[in-house]
C-alpha cells in the first residue's frame, strides 16, 4: 500500500545533459597551441567523439599504418584494430569516414594531418612505433 501511495506522488525530475553546442564553441575560441602535441591530440581526440559517438577506449584502436587508415584528400577512413568492446570472431567495427568541415576550427581532417606531421619525429625515432602507429 505504501509503495503504491509513493509511486502515485512520482515527480518528473529533468536530468541536466550538457549542451554540445557549449563545447563546440570551447574548442573555436580555445585553439591549440600548434607545436604541442598534447592539445593538438586532445583537441582531436575531442572532435573525433563527438563526430564517431564511439567509446573512449575506440580512440586507442585507431592507427595512421598499412590497413588502419586511408587517405583520399578531403576525406578519410579508420579501420580500427580489433578490440572494442563490440568486437568478438565474428563481428568487427566498422570504419570511421572522416569528412572535412568548413569551419577549420572543428575540421577533423586537418587536425589529423597536424597531429600526423607533429609526431613524424617521434614515430620515425622509435621502430617499435612504426608500425601501427597509434593517431591518439
Amino acid at each position: 500500500m505504501l509503495k503504491a501511495i509513493s509511486l502515485s506522488n512520482v515527480t518528473n525530475r529533468r536530468i541536466s545533459i550538457w549542451n554540445i553546442n557549449d563545447l563546440i564553441a570551447w574548442l573555436k575560441s580555445n585553439p591549440p597551441d600548434l607545436d604541442s602535441m598534447f592539445q593538438v591530440s586532445r583537441h582531436l581526440a575531442i572532435l573525433l567523439l563527438l563526430a564517431s559517438g564511439r567509446r573512449i577506449h575506440d580512440l586507442t584502436l585507431l592507427a595512421i599504418s598499412g590497413s588502419y587508415f586511408q587517405d583520399f584528400g578531403s576525406w578519410m577512413v579508420f579501420w580500427p584494430k580489433f578490440g572494442s568492446k563490440t568486437d568478438r570472431s565474428s563481428y568487427r567495427q566498422s570504419g570511421w569516414k572522416i569528412s572535412e568541415n568548413d569551419d577549420k576550427s572543428v575540421d577533423i581532417i586537418k587536425w589529423i594531418r597536424i597531429l600526423i606531421s607533429l609526431s613524424e619525429e617521434r614515430r620515425h625515432g622509435a621502430p617499435d612505433l612504426d608500425s601501427p602507429v597509434h593517431i591518439i
